[in-house]
């Protein structure tokens, strides 16, 4: 009877113990998850657009979430994308062609994109290719039928215009080993370098996809008489087709000797964000985004552009931003 009364006991307190030790962990599941409030923003190198575009974003997250603490990193449009697929960040800046083929596992990457979703376009830009006038090419026709040894920059090996450049020259038949055997060169300059070289005449042609009027192009046909090189009907729709590019023509008389409208393609600059992050978070961050649009203006000229029909994208919306577009009657 002793050892019965003994054992009641331990089983007893055994109960207290498993009950008191338990009941705090049912409150811990049912208590909210606090606000996320640490936030990291990929953008470019420090002092280009896309880097002052970053900071003001951040501004506008601080107004709808006062507590948030930002950091903005240097990135690049296709590296931006990738740290956002693995969770690495979670706002970041990039092309809008490349957020296409991303979250469709097409060229250049290698898997379809299942955590890359968009908050909205921020503005468009144009590739644009300018050529010295010495060298008598008017169009890539006549660099192949020439078989004309063009010297060529196309920016970093990589980067959106070097990517954009290689597959428009494919759609003329046209490869960088080509150029090479024509006695030419496919180079990776910087925008700098590039207009150096021309200057020197060391190239006959550099390439960006950039603003219109961009400044560096405005620079070097000042120094130079150049022509900014039309690209073909057919060329520009099967960027559209295969890559989702935009038709984005370059207005005529804004580069000297240049007076007519120049067909080409070209993408805009989207806000994309990890797709993890709650929808109650993006919708913050959407909504303050676009009702503070006058702020961004002051940041970056270019940021006018943001209007009702930049949630249209053209590839998956976090449904946070896809909330509030709806909400103010953007989208269906």
């Amino acid at each position: 009877m002793r050892s019965k009364a003994i054992l009641s006991v331990i089983l007893g307190l055994m109960l207290i113990f498993v009950v008191g030790c338990g009941q705090p962990q049912e409150q811990s599941n049912n208590e909210e998850p606090s606000e996320k409030t640490q936030f990291t923003i990929a953008a470019g190198v420090t002092g280009s657009p896309w880097h002052a575009i970053a900071v003001g974003i951040g501004e506008t997250i601080k107004r709808a979430i006062p507590e948030a603490d930002i950091t903005i990193i240097s990135g690049g449009a296709i590296s931006n994308i990738e740290l956002i697929e693995r969770g690495e960040i979670d706002l970041a800046l990039s092309s809008g062609c490349l957020v296409y083929t991303a979250t469709r596992g097409e060229d250049p990457f290698e898997q379809k994109y299942e955590n890359v979703k968009s908050i909205s376009k921020l503005y468009p830009a144009a590739m644009q290719y300018a050529v010295t006038a010495s060298s008598g090419i008017a169009s890539f026709n006549d660099v192949k039928e020439k078989e004309f040894p063009l010297k060529i920059s196309i920016g970093p090996q990589g980067a959106l215009t070097e990517w954009a450049t290689k597959n428009m020259l494919l759609e003329y038949g046209i490869t960088y080993e080509d150029i090479r055997n024509w006695g030419g060169s496919v180079q990776f300059l910087d925008n700098t370098d590039a207009v150096n070289q021309i200057r020197d005449g060391l190239i006959h042609a550099l390439a960006g996809h950039t603003s219109r009027p961009a400044g560096y192009i405005t620079e070097v046909t000042s120094d130079r008489d150049m022509v900014i090189l039309p690209v073909e009907e057919s060329v520009i729709n099967a960027m559209i087709n295969k890559y989702g590019f935009e038709y984005q023509p370059v207005p005529g008389g804004i580069y000297k000797n240049n007076p007519n409208e120049i067909p080409t393609y070209g993408t805009t600059t989207n806000l994309i964000v990890n797709g993890n992050i709650p929808e109650e978070t993006v919708y913050k961050i959407t909504k303050s985004f676009y009702e503070n649009r006058d702020y961004l203006i002051n940041v970056h000229h270019e940021l006018s552009a943001i209007d009702k029909e930049s949630w249209d994208v053209g590839s998956p919306l976090h449904l946070g931003a896809e909330k509030y577009w709806k909400e103010i009657g953007a989208m269906d």
